[in-house]
């Protein structure tokens, strides 16, 4: 059985989909240990040094001018579909415009506007 285009183009998105969640579940197992061992951490410090209000004044100050990260990837995957389809509508015109024409016959050139609209003399 002869493997097409669209099946090997279809086998590689299925591999990069399967990475990328693989990739979203490894962050999510590697945040979860993070914060774990954080709180040890924290719960481990004297109490003189809690800073954790600070740290958070501080963040929020830091922040407070940047979008929310979900609202970046939303923006970015909007612009990358948009870009997606002016791609494949410029591939598929480029790919119309370099298609071969019937010239086998020769038009009829006394129907063109710039013979018909001259005068001999």
């Amino acid at each position: 059985m002869a493997t097409t285009y669209a099946d090997i183009t279809q086998q590689i998105g299925d591999q990069w989909v399967d990475a990328l969640s693989r990739t979203a579940d490894a962050a999510a197992e590697l945040a979860d240990g993070t914060q774990k061992a954080h709180a040890d951490f924290v719960k481990d410090q004297p109490t003189q040094f809690d800073l954790s209000e600070q740290v958070t004044k501080f963040n929020e100050t830091l922040t407070a001018g940047l979008p929310d990260p979900s609202e970046v990837v939303e923006a970015n995957y909007q612009l990358v579909q948009r870009l997606a389809t002016a791609h494949r509508d410029l591939a598929i015109r480029l790919i119309e415009l370099s298609s071969p024409k019937d010239v086998s016959s020769p038009k009829d050139v006394s129907s063109r506007k710039d013979v018909s609209s001259r005068k001999d003399g």
